[in-house]
């Protein structure tokens, strides 16, 4: 995974001996991928708003401004 091999290297070269990492929502998989790759340098994880392993959030989630929209204004138009 990129992202997760990015994030060792980057806190590699920062030359800290530990880590502790806070994560929220897609950033919990990389973090929790992290803690796999790099277990011995975690000091410490908080996963905030976790995406499970499974989800597929991308495939509805350009949906859902449209989707808000749509409630909004035809509850909007249903209103005297």
């Amino acid at each position: 995974m990129g992202p997760v091999r990015d994030a060792g290297e980057l806190l590699g070269q920062l030359g800290y001996g530990s880590w502790n990492i806070v994560a929220v929502s897609y950033g919990t998989r990389i973090a929790a991928n992290l803690l796999r790759q790099e277990e011995k340098s975690i000091r410490s994880i908080v996963l905030d708003s976790v995406l499970p392993a499974g989800a597929r959030a991308y495939l509805v989630t350009a949906d859902n401004p449209p989707r808000a929209f749509e409630r909004f204004s035809g509850a909007s138009a249903a209103r005297p």
